[in-house]
């Protein structure tokens, strides 16, 4: 990135630091006199630039800030240069939200990129002392396409650490995680947080939650995950189940994480529900005695399977929103299956924010009052059908 800038305020040069830097050059620009609109974040008002001489003259590093109108950061590059050559560079994007500063960087060597990181700060008081609260995520690209991930939650005072959980994983280009560990900086933040089913990928942008959450939520269902899942553009819906394919389609780019896990559950169950129809409609062709059809099903698996073929007989031929729709009972089987997600999700992430004292929104989450009464009506009226259950394993293939 390259800013061609009229004036540059040059100061006398001092003495290196003992850090072996020093003060090439420093201004600052209102966005009117720039010639560089396209490379300028939106809402952004003011540029500063930066230069500094580093390694005792070996190198330079030039900063490029831009802000909004109240001077506020909104997004910093960052360019290391030797013998002219720009060797590194770490391009630093900010959002702000009240009290929360949330940072997604990049950090480019040679023309690659190798780390990402995503951060969320909070400042507030820590045993009566100012402190900071951070959250985040490393993430850096391996030669067979999977990338290795290092996670950390943490609490400071004066830049010292006073609580910490820190978590490493492999993630593959499918969205599965292995070699995964935990440690913590003492033995209540563990029993507190390593029971999270969430814990590994909060950080994780929505893309990569939806196709990592998806291996969950799947086996909270009973049913198998991975192909089946895709994320793709959606017109007037989140996530739907296509029963001609088996797939699971979710559009990541609308709602939040707690969004995401209550649509992943809702079409995976849909998923279940039509395995079970499948299944035992398959049973039915036993009467002519042919061993490639034959399919166990156990009593409860048989009781679920009836009901949701009934279900899907009366289901309407169209994409309606209105009673019918809504009443069906694999719709409302699917409903409740999300929403129960979505307070195992909350549950957890209030856990994690109780443990760091730090803002809800800070590992992706919505407020727990309207929990009870969001499930309530749903959850009761699946009681009192009898068909809420404990999701179903089984091995038998379609």
């Amino acid at each position: 990135m390259a800013i061609n800038v009229s004036k540059i305020a040059t100061e006398g040069l001092k003495p290196f630091n003992k850090y072996g830097c020093r003060l090439l050059a420093k201004d600052s620009q209102h966005i009117s006199v720039l010639n560089a609109t396209k490379i300028i974040p939106k809402n952004c008002t003011y540029v500063d630039f930066v230069k500094v001489e580093t390694e005792f003259g070996k190198s330079t590093t030039s900063i490029v800030t831009f802000k909004d109108n109240s001077r506020e950061v909104l997004e910093r590059l960052i360019t290391k240069a030797v013998d002219g050559r720009d060797v590194e560079s770490i391009i630093k994007t900010y959002t702000t939200d009240n009290d929360v500063v949330f940072i997604t960087s990049k950090f480019i060597k040679d023309g690659k990129a190798i780390l990402d990181r995503e951060e969320a700060l909070f400042r507030h008081d820590i045993n009566g002392k100012k402190g900071l609260t951070r959250m985040k995520l490393d993430m850096k690209p391996l030669p067979d396409g999977s990338r290795a991930e290092n996670q950390v939650y943490e609490e400071l005072i004066s830049q010292a650490r006073t609580k910490y959980l820190e978590t490493t994983a492999v993630r593959t280009k499918d969205g599965t995680l292995y070699n995964k560990t935990i440690n913590a900086s003492n033995p209540s933040i563990l029993e507190n947080c390593e029971n999270d089913p969430y814990l590994y990928i909060r950080n994780y942008t929505k893309k990569d939650f939806a196709q990592s959450a998806s291996y969950y939520a799947a086996k909270k269902q009973g049913v198998d995950a991975g192909k089946d899942f895709s994320d793709v553009k959606l017109d007037g819906c989140m996530g739907l189940y296509q029963n001609r394919t088996k797939r699971v389609l979710v559009d990541s780019t609308q709602g939040n994480k707690i969004d995401m896990v209550n649509t992943l559950n809702h079409e995976y169950r849909h998923k279940l529900q039509f395995d079970l129809i499948s299944r035992i409609q398959r049973s039915l062709l036993n009467i002519f005695r042919k061993p490639e059809y034959k399919v166990i099903l156990n009593s409860k698996e048989k009781a679920l399977a009836k009901k949701y073929w009934f279900a899907e007989m009366i289901y309407p031929s169209t994409n309606s929103t209105g009673r019918r729709y809504k009443n069906n009972l694999l719709e409302v089987d699917a409903r409740a299956a999300g929403d129960i997600a979505k307070s195992e999700y909350r549950f957890w992430s209030e856990r994690l924010a109780k443990t760091f004292g730090i803002p809800q929104k800070m590992v992706h989450n919505v407020t727990i009052e309207d929990q009870i009464r969001e499930l309530t009506d749903r959850v009761a009226r699946m009681r009192r059908l009898h068909i809420i259950e404990l999701p179903i394993n089984y091995t038998e293939k379609l």
